[in-house]
This record gives structure tokens, C-alpha cells and sequence, in this order.
């Protein structure tokens, strides 16, 4: 995790997504400037972001599959 990103855990999913679009927003403004290590530190912050928001998706599925476990045990997917 970026030492920079904080604790992304407390921000709500529509928080964390207007983080990731402003940060997409300054990776693009970052290519005008000839520091390669401003364009590289967004990107491990980004990384972080979409880290959590990975995480809170494989969270969400897991619970999906824990509150839905007799239509799991229906479906054969081999």
C-alpha cells in the first residue's frame, strides 16, 4: 500500500471511485510533465486503490456466495 493512500478501508464505494477517477485524471495530466517519478508514484497510488476496490469485490462475491449457498450447490460449472 502507498504510504500516501491513508486508510482506504474507511472510504464509502462512491468515495473510493472518485478517487480512482481523479487519479486517472492526474496520470493523464502527469504525461505533459518530463518527471518520470511524479508519473510513477500516481501510479503505485493508483495501484493501491484498485487494490482495495478488488478487495471489496472479491468481499461482496463472498458474501454473495455465503447468502446464496443452495443456488451455488445447484449450478455445476465442471
Amino acid at each position: 500500500m502507498h504510504p500516501l493512500a491513508g486508510d482506504l478501508t474507511k472510504l464509502s464505494d462512491e468515495e473510493l471511485l472518485k478517487k480512482l477517477n481523479e487519479l486517472y485524471d492526474k496520470i493523464r495530466a502527469s504525461y505533459r510533465f518530463s518527471d518520470p517519478n511524479i508519473h510513477q508514484q500516481l501510479q503505485l497510488l493508483l495501484a493501491s486503490y484498485k487494490n482495495e476496490q478488488t478487495r471489496r469485490a472479491q468481499e461482496a462475491q463472498e458474501k454473495f456466495i455465503q447468502n446464496n449457498k443452495k443456488l451455488v450447490d445447484r449450478i455445476d460449472i465442471e
